[in-house]
């Protein structure tokens, strides 16, 4: 890698850092004492990454006014580019940190940029730690 090279690259691992969201699975049985098994882990990461996935689609859709029909074709391609990353982890209850790719590619147009590189903080603030009532959850 050419010292340019290098040095881009440190600087997009250090912006993703610093917008990392930070979590904490801790168990929700003492099977394992106070270990976080593998399992727990995956429940938890399939069931963030699917309400994550569909929140992108619906802000997305919203934002841009796309009607059902073309909507489903975005909604493949948000599948692939809302994807994020590990940060950081650490043992103990386990620790992580996450962050969304928001790297240009070819063809992307700003809107989608936008999305991609806010996702996890918005729906961090706005779905994962908001207690939602019946209606928010409807809506």
């Amino acid at each position: 890698m050419t010292a340019e090279a290098a040095s881009r690259e440190s600087n997009y691992l250090n912006l993703l850092r610093q917008r990392s969201v930070h979590y904490v699975i801790e168990p929700t049985t003492k099977a394992f004492e106070h270990s976080v098994s593998l399992e727990m882990i995956k429940n938890f990461l399939e069931d963030y990454l699917k309400s994550l996935k569909a929140y992108s689609i619906s802000k997305f859709k919203r934002v841009l006014e796309i009607g059902q029909e073309i909507g489903n074709s975005i909604e493949k391609e948000i599948e692939k580019i809302i994807n994020p990353v590990i940060t950081g982890s650490s043992y103990g209850s386990f620790k992580f940190s996450i962050a969304n790719d928001f790297l240009l590619r070819p063809g992307e147009k700003n809107e989608i940029l936008e999305l991609k590189a806010n996702v996890v903080s918005k729906y961090h603030n706005e779905i994962f730690v908001n207690p939602l009532s019946d209606s928010d959850i409807e809506l």
